[in-house]
Protein backbone atom coordinates (compact mmCIF):
# COMPACT_ATOMS: atom_id res chain seq x y z
CA UNK A 1 0.00 0.00 0.00
CA UNK A 2 1.48 3.02 -0.71
CA UNK A 3 1.02 5.88 1.98
CA UNK A 4 1.86 9.59 1.87
CA UNK A 5 3.40 12.37 4.97
CA UNK A 6 1.92 14.93 4.92
CA UNK A 7 3.39 18.36 5.94
CA UNK A 8 1.59 21.04 8.67
CA UNK A 9 -1.73 22.44 7.84
CA UNK A 10 -1.88 25.24 5.45
CA UNK A 11 -1.79 28.55 7.12
CA UNK A 12 -4.45 31.21 6.36
CA UNK A 13 -4.01 35.01 5.45
CA UNK A 14 -7.30 36.66 6.23
CA UNK A 15 -8.64 39.95 4.71
CA UNK A 16 -11.71 41.77 4.99
CA UNK A 17 -12.97 44.69 3.12
CA UNK A 18 -15.87 47.01 4.51
CA UNK A 19 -17.46 49.16 1.66
CA UNK A 20 -19.66 52.04 3.01
CA UNK A 21 -20.44 54.09 -0.22
CA UNK A 22 -21.27 52.99 -4.34
CA UNK A 23 -23.87 50.74 -3.69
CA UNK A 24 -27.16 50.13 -4.07
CA UNK A 25 -28.45 51.03 -0.14
CA UNK A 26 -25.56 53.09 1.13
CA UNK A 27 -25.98 55.29 3.63
CA UNK A 28 -27.25 58.47 2.57
CA UNK A 29 -24.61 60.83 4.21
CA UNK A 30 -22.19 59.09 1.18
CA UNK A 31 -21.60 62.15 -1.52
CA UNK A 32 -22.44 61.13 -5.18
CA UNK A 33 -18.46 62.14 -6.13
CA UNK A 34 -17.89 59.15 -3.84
CA UNK A 35 -18.00 55.65 -5.52
CA UNK A 36 -15.98 54.06 -2.72
CA UNK A 37 -15.27 54.44 0.85
CA UNK A 38 -13.89 51.20 2.29
CA UNK A 39 -11.09 50.35 4.81
CA UNK A 40 -9.51 46.80 4.07
CA UNK A 41 -7.33 45.11 6.98
CA UNK A 42 -5.23 42.15 5.79
CA UNK A 43 -4.36 39.84 8.94
CA UNK A 44 -0.54 40.19 9.38
CA UNK A 45 1.82 37.38 8.60
CA UNK A 46 3.53 35.77 11.90
CA UNK A 47 2.09 38.89 14.08
CA UNK A 48 -0.17 38.46 17.12
CA UNK A 49 -3.83 37.18 15.69
CA UNK A 50 -5.08 40.27 15.79
CA UNK A 51 -2.45 42.60 14.20
CA UNK A 52 -3.63 43.86 10.33
CA UNK A 53 -2.39 46.46 7.63
CA UNK A 54 -5.38 48.67 7.17
CA UNK A 55 -6.12 50.30 4.25
CA UNK A 56 -8.05 53.05 3.79
CA UNK A 57 -9.53 54.00 0.82
CA UNK A 58 -11.78 56.75 -1.15
CA UNK A 59 -12.23 57.08 -4.73
CA UNK A 60 -14.44 59.84 -6.03
CA UNK A 61 -14.67 62.43 -9.17
CA UNK A 62 -14.68 65.95 -7.52
CA UNK A 63 -11.66 67.75 -7.96
CA UNK A 64 -12.93 70.78 -5.92
CA UNK A 65 -13.58 68.64 -2.60
CA UNK A 66 -10.92 67.83 -0.41
CA UNK A 67 -10.83 65.41 2.54
CA UNK A 68 -8.85 66.81 5.47
CA UNK A 69 -9.75 63.95 7.96
CA UNK A 70 -10.48 60.57 8.67
CA UNK A 71 -11.89 58.34 11.47
CA UNK A 72 -12.29 54.90 11.75
CA UNK A 73 -13.05 51.93 14.23
CA UNK A 74 -13.59 47.96 14.14
CA UNK A 75 -15.53 47.85 17.52
CA UNK A 76 -12.56 46.63 19.02
CA UNK A 77 -10.09 48.47 21.37
CA UNK A 78 -6.46 49.12 20.01
CA UNK A 79 -3.78 48.31 22.12
CA UNK A 80 -1.42 51.13 20.65
CA UNK A 81 -1.92 53.78 18.51
CA UNK A 82 -2.00 53.04 14.74
CA UNK A 83 1.34 53.72 12.78
CA UNK A 84 0.16 55.79 9.41
CA UNK A 85 2.98 54.12 6.66
CA UNK A 86 1.47 55.20 3.72
CA UNK A 87 -0.39 58.58 2.72
CA UNK A 88 -2.96 59.68 -0.20
CA UNK A 89 -0.13 60.65 -3.13
CA UNK A 90 0.60 64.43 -3.20
CA UNK A 91 0.77 64.46 0.81
CA UNK A 92 3.22 62.60 3.17
CA UNK A 93 3.23 60.53 6.66
CA UNK A 94 4.29 63.68 8.27
CA UNK A 95 1.20 65.91 7.34
CA UNK A 96 -1.37 63.58 9.08
CA UNK A 97 -1.54 63.64 12.86
CA UNK A 98 -3.66 60.81 14.42
CA UNK A 99 -5.61 61.13 17.82
CA UNK A 100 -7.78 58.51 20.06
CA UNK A 101 -10.76 60.39 18.30
CA UNK A 102 -13.82 60.66 16.50
CA UNK A 103 -14.50 63.61 13.81
CA UNK A 104 -17.84 63.97 14.59
CA UNK A 105 -17.88 65.07 18.34
CA UNK A 106 -18.18 68.91 17.47
CA UNK A 107 -14.46 69.44 18.27
CA UNK A 108 -13.04 67.52 15.62
CA UNK A 109 -9.66 65.67 15.08
CA UNK A 110 -7.63 67.83 17.43
CA UNK A 111 -6.87 66.06 20.58
CA UNK A 112 -6.71 62.67 22.33
CA UNK A 113 -10.12 61.40 24.15
CA UNK A 114 -10.85 58.54 26.36
CA UNK A 115 -11.70 56.34 23.83
CA UNK A 116 -9.56 53.90 22.22
CA UNK A 117 -11.87 52.07 20.09
CA UNK A 118 -11.76 54.95 17.80
CA UNK A 119 -8.57 57.06 15.76
CA UNK A 120 -8.87 60.03 13.60
CA UNK A 121 -6.49 61.36 11.19
CA UNK A 122 -5.94 65.04 9.92
CA UNK A 123 -3.97 66.55 7.49
CA UNK A 124 -2.14 70.27 8.31
CA UNK A 125 -1.35 70.21 4.32
CA UNK A 126 2.18 70.22 5.21
CA UNK A 127 2.19 73.77 7.12
CA UNK A 128 2.76 72.28 10.53
CA UNK A 129 0.09 73.38 12.40
CA UNK A 130 -1.58 71.23 13.50
CA UNK A 131 -4.60 70.40 11.09
CA UNK A 132 -5.91 73.98 11.62
CA UNK A 133 -5.28 75.06 7.98
CA UNK A 134 -6.49 71.80 7.02
CA UNK A 135 -5.44 70.94 2.56
CA UNK A 136 -5.95 67.35 2.00
CA UNK A 137 -6.22 65.18 -0.58
CA UNK A 138 -9.48 66.08 -3.06
CA UNK A 139 -11.75 63.39 -4.53
CA UNK A 140 -10.54 62.74 -7.59
CA UNK A 141 -8.63 59.72 -8.30
CA UNK A 142 -7.82 57.05 -5.54
CA UNK A 143 -6.68 58.01 -2.25
CA UNK A 144 -5.05 55.45 0.03
CA UNK A 145 -4.34 55.64 3.73
CA UNK A 146 -2.41 53.06 4.89
CA UNK A 147 -1.80 51.93 8.93
CA UNK A 148 -0.26 49.17 11.02
CA UNK A 149 -3.24 48.21 13.73
CA UNK A 150 -2.74 46.37 16.73
CA UNK A 151 -5.41 45.37 18.62
CA UNK A 152 -6.01 44.55 22.54
CA UNK A 153 -6.32 41.31 23.73
CA UNK A 154 -7.78 38.16 21.35
CA UNK A 155 -10.82 39.21 19.66
CA UNK A 156 -10.44 39.14 15.63
CA UNK A 157 -12.67 41.01 12.91
CA UNK A 158 -15.23 38.72 10.73
CA UNK A 159 -17.92 39.72 8.37
CA UNK A 160 -20.19 41.14 11.80
CA UNK A 161 -17.42 43.65 13.26
CA UNK A 162 -18.99 46.77 14.28
CA UNK A 163 -16.80 49.33 11.88
CA UNK A 164 -16.96 52.08 10.99
CA UNK A 165 -15.50 55.27 8.94
CA UNK A 166 -16.05 58.84 8.71
CA UNK A 167 -14.52 61.56 7.00
CA UNK A 168 -14.52 65.42 6.46
CA UNK A 169 -14.91 67.29 3.91
CA UNK A 170 -13.73 70.19 2.41
CA UNK A 171 -14.42 73.03 -0.30
CA UNK A 172 -11.15 74.57 0.06
CA UNK A 173 -11.82 77.63 2.33
CA UNK A 174 -9.16 76.27 4.69
CA UNK A 175 -11.02 77.45 8.03
CA UNK A 176 -13.00 74.08 8.01
CA UNK A 177 -10.81 73.17 11.50
CA UNK A 178 -11.85 69.68 11.12
CA UNK A 179 -15.60 70.40 11.00
CA UNK A 180 -16.54 69.09 7.77
CA UNK A 181 -17.54 71.94 4.53
CA UNK A 182 -20.08 71.24 3.18
CA UNK A 183 -20.64 67.69 4.88
CA UNK A 184 -19.19 64.50 7.54
CA UNK A 185 -19.60 61.24 6.07
CA UNK A 186 -20.74 59.03 8.75
CA UNK A 187 -22.24 55.54 7.60
CA UNK A 188 -23.06 54.41 10.80
CA UNK A 189 -21.79 50.76 10.00
CA UNK A 190 -23.93 50.62 6.72
CA UNK A 191 -21.92 48.46 4.82
CA UNK A 192 -20.98 45.92 2.72
CA UNK A 193 -18.55 43.15 3.58
CA UNK A 194 -15.87 40.88 1.82
CA UNK A 195 -13.70 38.50 3.76
CA UNK A 196 -11.21 36.28 2.22
CA UNK A 197 -8.90 33.33 3.42
CA UNK A 198 -6.65 31.96 1.25
CA UNK A 199 -4.08 29.60 2.01
CA UNK A 200 -0.49 30.76 1.81
CA UNK A 201 1.32 27.36 1.80
CA UNK A 202 0.25 24.20 0.09
CA UNK A 203 0.26 20.94 1.22
CA UNK A 204 1.65 18.49 -0.99
CA UNK A 205 3.14 14.69 0.02
CA UNK A 206 6.69 15.25 0.88
CA UNK A 207 7.28 11.39 0.41
CA UNK A 208 5.73 8.14 -0.93
CA UNK A 209 6.25 4.88 -0.24
CA UNK A 210 6.37 2.55 -3.18
CA UNK A 211 6.67 -0.99 -4.16
CA UNK A 212 9.96 -1.63 -4.68
CA UNK A 213 9.78 -4.89 -6.18
CA UNK A 214 6.53 -6.85 -8.21
CA UNK A 215 5.87 -10.37 -7.54
CA UNK A 216 3.42 -11.22 -10.36
CA UNK A 217 1.86 -14.81 -10.13
CA UNK A 218 2.42 -17.16 -12.91
CA UNK A 219 0.28 -17.65 -16.19
CA UNK A 220 -2.07 -20.43 -16.57
CA UNK A 221 0.55 -21.56 -19.67
CA UNK A 222 3.02 -22.24 -16.96
CA UNK A 223 1.05 -23.88 -14.58
CA UNK A 224 -0.27 -26.38 -17.15
CA UNK A 225 3.28 -27.29 -18.30
CA UNK A 226 4.92 -27.30 -14.38
CA UNK A 227 1.86 -30.07 -14.25
CA UNK A 228 2.96 -31.56 -16.94
CA UNK A 229 6.49 -32.30 -16.34
CA UNK A 230 6.05 -33.55 -12.45
CA UNK A 231 3.56 -35.54 -13.58
CA UNK A 232 5.97 -37.15 -16.33
CA UNK A 233 8.66 -37.63 -13.66
CA UNK A 234 6.39 -39.86 -11.12
CA UNK A 235 5.96 -42.02 -13.98
CA UNK A 236 9.04 -42.50 -15.19
CA UNK A 237 9.87 -43.63 -11.09
CA UNK A 238 7.05 -46.16 -11.01
CA UNK A 239 8.88 -48.00 -13.87
CA UNK A 240 11.84 -48.03 -12.60
CA UNK A 241 10.20 -49.79 -9.27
Amino acid sequence: MAAGLWGASAAQAASFTYNFCGFVGQSSTCPADLSEASLTFDEVAGGDVNDYTLTVRFVGTDPNLYIDSIDFTAGIALASKPLLTSAPSGTATGDWTQFYNKIDDGQGCTADKNNHNFVCSISDGGDGDGGLNPLGPNFAGTNDWVFDVDFAGNTVLDANSSVNLRANFSDGSGNTNGQGIPGNLSPGGNFTPTTTDEPTTTDEPTTTDEPTTTDELPEPALLSLLGLGLAGAATRIRRRR
